[in-house]
């Protein structure tokens, strides 16, 4: 079993997998939410890190390194929660990329 990391589940601003596959990992975040009385909405300011501990080499095959994967990867962005719907606006931290989401759901 492996857990892939990057992605809406683990480290948001990367796409799924993006940072790589692990045996065990560490996720580390925090998110600030604030409500927004006119529009009947939050929005909200986070930041995230996540590690795969060095835990990919325990898989067959090193995925990580294989495919020269970071194995670690930190993001801050902010967004606004519509009902059900969040926007978000994300900043990878590896390359500095910015990219913008259409989420459904919680994040916690």
């Amino acid at each position: 079993d492996a857990f892939s990391l990057g992605g809406p589940h683990s480290c948001r601003g990367y796409t799924v997998g993006e940072l790589g596959a692990a045996r065990s990992f560490l996720e580390t975040a925090v998110e600030l939410r604030m409500p927004v009385p006119l529009m009947k909405t939050h929005a909200f300011a986070f930041w995230e890190s996540c590690s795969d501990l060095s835990s990919s080499a325990k898989l067959s095959g090193n995925p990580t390194e294989f495919y020269r994967r970071a194995g670690t990867g930190s993001s801050y962005g902010a967004g606004l929660k519509l009902g059900p719907v969040r926007a978000e606006w994300c900043v990878d931290g590896n390359s500095g990329a910015g990219s913008t989401f259409i989420r459904f759901g919680e994040r916690f």
